[in-house]
Formats: structure tokens, C-alpha cells, sequence
């Protein structure tokens, strides 16, 4: 072999080396990205999960100071949704 294409493979090993350590800095940093952002997902939807229960053990104990149902109202309402679905069959 001479000399220049001795070289030539050299330069070529240090340009491979060099495109692999660049593949696996952006690799590693895209993973890094990745994780940092998946934890974060994960505390979101811990701090939603905490509000939701709050939200439902405060609306439990305003449940308890509600009024109590008026039967002559249910049965309005149940008529009313009675006569609207009637009317919708007979338009289709």
C-alpha cells in the first residue's frame, strides 16, 4: 500500500469515529429529552389525580347539604323526555 491511501483510510477511521460520536451524543441527548419530559408527564397527571379527589370530597360534602329530590319534578321531567323522544321517532 502507499503512503497517500494509508492516509486516505486513516482520515476516513477518524471521520467514522468522529460521525459516531456525534450519533450518539444526539442519541443520548434525545433520550435524555424524552425521559425529563415523560417524568414530567407522569408529575402532571399525579398533581391532576390529587385535584380530582379533592374536587370529589369537596362535591361529597356539598351532596349532603342538597335539597332533597321533589317527586312531582322528576315525574315533569320524565314526561317531558317522554313526549321529546315520541316526537323525534315520528320525524324519522
Amino acid at each position: 500500500m502507499s503512503g497517500s491511501s494509508l492516509e486516505l483510510e486513516r482520515t476516513q477511521a477518524r471521520n467514522m469515529a468522529q460521525l459516531l460520536e456525534a450519533g450518539m451524543t444526539v442519541t443520548l441527548a434525545g433520550m435524555g429529552v424524552v425521559f425529563v419530559l415523560l417524568m414530567a408527564l407522569v408529575g402532571v397527571i399525579e398533581l391532576m389525580s390529587r385535584l380530582c379527589r379533592l374536587i370529589e370530597a369537596r362535591g361529597a360534602r356539598a351532596c349532603a347539604h342538597a335539597p332533597a329530590v321533589d317527586d312531582e319534578l322528576v315525574g315533569v321531567i320524565g314526561a317531558a323526555i317522554r313526549m321529546h323522544r315520541q316526537r323525534r321517532e315520528r320525524r324519522s
